[in-house]
Parts: C-alpha cells; structure tokens; sequence
C-alpha cells in the first residue's frame, strides 16, 4: 500500500468516534513493525495497520474503511498506545460497545505483535480449559488465539 493511499485512507477516519484510554506498552521492534506496516495479503486478513501522521490506524482490509485510530507517545526506547478513537459512523462500522471494539483491537495487536499479554478472555479461564491448553499446546500456541494466560 503506497503511503500516499495510507493517509488517504487515515483522513477519511469518521469524525464520529468513541474514545477509550489505552495503556500498551510497545518495544522499538514492534513500533518498528507497525510503521512498516502491516497489509493484508489476500481477502482472508481482515485488517490493515499501519503508523501515518503520528497515528497508528487499523482498517478493513476489504473496504478501505478505517475504524480505529491510536494515539502514542515514545519515550526513548519505549513507545505507549495511550487512546482508542473508534469509528461511531454507522455507515463503516456497526458496533456500539466500546468495551467489545477495545478488546477487539487489543486481540488484532496481541495477534500481529506475537504477544499474550495484551488481552485475556475471562470466559476462558475455566480450570478444564485452562489444563487442556496447558497439555496440549507444548509452545502455548492456542494462548495467542484463546488470550488465556498459562504457565510457561
């Protein structure tokens, strides 16, 4: 995606949106990964992501359709996420829950991030769960999709 085709797209952020404060902790390397970008290769990748006009945007990869903007602040080698502007234009977006399209968003990072700690499912912490993923996922595999926190 040409950078120029990026903050068309980042422009076209509704100026109706709901907002919730983030507290994400980003190393240099993963920054550095979200600044190259992140572009979906085929219709099965849901979202593009990348860094423009000081924001981090994440949108459909299908429509072109921006739906979240990130603020951050990098403090030497550390960079924090620290608001979500989610897209209220029902047009582009449907969701209404705030708490349901934060969540969503950490999941996506904790996904393209290959990271566990950004979003954990209460759900899914039941102790059957908890011990099957336990046994069977020898790297803690299924703890980067389920979100559930286990013992290395």
């Amino acid at each position: 995606m040409t950078p120029e085709r990026q903050i068309q797209i980042a422009e076209s952020f509704s100026s109706e949106f709901a907002e919730a404060e983030l507290d994400i902790d980003l190393t240099e390397s993963e920054i550095g990964l979200l600044e190259r970008g992140i572009f979906a290769d085929s219709m099965d990748e849901k979202w593009n992501v990348f860094v423009t006009n000081g924001f981090l945007y994440c949108a459909r990869s299908w429509s072109d359709k921006c739906i979240y903007k990130a603020s951050y602040e990098t403090n030497g080698p550390v960079t924090k996420l620290t608001k979500l502007k989610v897209s209220r234009d029902s047009f582009e977006y449907r969701s209404k829950d705030l708490i349901y399209d934060t969540n969503l968003f950490k999941k996506m990072l904790q996904m393209y991030l290959n990271r566990k700690d950004l979003y954990s499912d209460d759900r899914i912490n039941l102790p059957l769960i908890k011990k099957t993923l336990e046994k069977y996922s020898g790297q803690n595999e299924l703890t980067k999709i389920s979100g559930l926190k286990v013992k290395n």
